[in-house]
């Protein structure tokens, strides 16, 4: 945790050193080399990034960065612009401003980690922390979206490895409500699959039982029990159900499988939660 907090201070002292390099960038002698720039780069140049800060009028503001949100996400731009922009537009996601405002930087936001995904690096740490900080309800479907895009549908959590499984447990009394709810729970699914180790075992448990609670909310609605389901198979598949989950999850497989609907994943579910409850038996039976 010291290490990332070094690193979250190493980078921000580097956004205004990376976005002076941009807006005025040294010439170069007879003796230095330019970067070369592909064809699918675009270049971001110092115009631009003036006409994004907060000097300028506000609408004016929001048509340039609407103007350039399909551009960022369909190509690479040249080093440091992912830096330089972010300083330039940041102030527009402030819990402050209207609703309307922060819709389109973070509509941009998420425009941008799709595009630039490969070369975010210590970025990936910062966007998180701002997804994990910008605590306003109206904006959740768009941090939902930001999250999917910078966890790639939950398969890489690299540079947030130990805050993924808190503040997804954080988000479970809010999503159990949420239009996007099926969204989320098909986020964890892929976040248990193939990042489980980084998942303490009260994360596991309180998604499970949450996982149960909603199944028992939403019972008569099909593609939600699906995707709670989904949820219990990846744990008892790629992770460890602890014990103070057990009883809930059974309560739940039994009331699940007299919906036709879901009838035969509840029943794989439930072998699943079998050959788990044998294999933990066996083990504990030979430490002993």
């Amino acid at each position: 945790r010291n290490l990332r907090s070094w690193l979250r201070l190493s980078m921000a002292k580097d956004f205004k050193k990376k976005l002076q390099e941009l807006l005025f960038p040294r010439q170069p002698n007879d003796n230095s080399h330019e970067l070369a720039i592909s064809p699918d780069d675009v270049v971001i140049g110092t115009g631009t990034v003036k006409e994004l800060n907060s000097d300028n009028p506000l609408q004016f503001r929001l048509d340039k960065l609407k103007e350039i949100t399909g551009i960022v996400a369909r190509k690479r731009l040249e080093e440091h612009a992912v830096e330089a922009i972010w300083v330039a537009i940041q102030d527009l996601v402030q819990p402050t401003n209207p609703l309307e405002l922060r819709v389109v930087a973070l509509t941009f936001l998420k425009a941008l980690i799709q595009g630039q995904y490969d070369h975010l690096q210590l970025l990936r740490d910062h966007f998180f922390h701002v997804v994990a900080t910008h605590n306003i309800e109206e904006d959740f479907g768009y941090r939902l979206d930001i999250l999917i895009e910078l966890t790639r549908r939950g398969r890489n959590v690299t540079c947030f490895e130990e805050e993924i499984g808190p503040l997804l447990l954080n988000w479970m009394p809010v999503m159990s409500s949420h239009e996007r709810l099926c969204d989320f729970l098909n986020l964890l699914v892929n976040i248990i699959h193939y990042n489980s180790t980084y998942l303490d075992d009260h994360v596991i448990s309180g998604l499970v039982q949450y996982s149960c609670a909603i199944c028992d909310r939403f019972e008569p609605v099909a593609a939600v029990l699906k995707a709670c389901l989904s949820v219990f198979d990846s744990v008892l598949r790629y992770s460890c159900l602890p014990v103070n989950a057990l009883r809930p999850l059974i309560v739940t497989l039994c009331l699940s499988v007299n919906r036709e609907a879901v009838c035969h994943t509840s029943w794989q579910v439930m072998k699943s939660l079998y050959a788990f409850c044998t294999s933990y038996v066996v083990s504990t039976h030979y430490s002993l």
